[in-house]
């Protein structure tokens, strides 16, 4: 959940709606509340890395936040 959270953070940090987001990561709106509600826990490699350069921090700094 601590990753779920981290990445709401972020995606209101830039200020990003969801569709917004969505878009600039290659997912679909849906993928990214079920990211953000912790309903996706096993989230792809390839997933993570766009997330990574869309929300401009490193695949280290979100190892972190996960369990």
């Amino acid at each position: 959940m601590k990753l779920a959270n981290e990445l709401r953070r972020l995606r209101l940090e830039k200020q990003l709606s969801v569709e917004d987001a969505a878009k600039l990561i290659g997912i679909s709106k849906q993928y990214v509340n079920y990211i953000e509600k912790g309903q996706r826990v096993h989230i792809s490699f390839t997933i993570m890395v766009k997330i990574a350069e869309g929300y401009g921090v490193s695949l280290d700094y979100l190892a972190q936040f996960t369990e």
